[in-house]
């Protein structure tokens, strides 16, 4: 494998690592103007909306303690995932959920 793209794999699996939460999503239909305001909305909340080749993510994410996604890797699916990652600080004095990343 290319080292840029060794490079690309570790950065995906820093952001996974750090991210208390981690959504895979479908962007098919998607204008460009709804995805650049989706982004600006999701800024605003310190989190970010990522594009990735699935075979990179599938990469970065061997090893992690994340259940078994490659059912969502393959198939009709196009061949980009995208990656919804929050890095939101608890802002109040809540109690936390029982566990302290959620993973889907």
């Amino acid at each position: 494998m290319r080292p840029e793209k060794n490079l690309i794999i570790d950065e995906i699996k820093t952001r996974v690592d750090r991210a208390p939460y981690v959504l895979l999503t479908d962007y098919t239909g998607m204008q460009v103007p709804q995805f650049n305001e989706l982004r600006n909305r999701l800024s605003g909340a310190n989190a970010e909306y990522r594009v990735v080749k699935n075979n990179l993510l599938r990469r970065a994410l061997q090893g992690s303690n994340l259940p078994d996604l490659e059912t969502y890797l393959h198939g009709n699916r196009p061949s980009f995932s995208a990656i919804l990652t929050s890095v939101l600080r608890q802002r109040s004095s809540r109690p936390s959920p029982r566990s302290s990343r959620s993973r889907c």
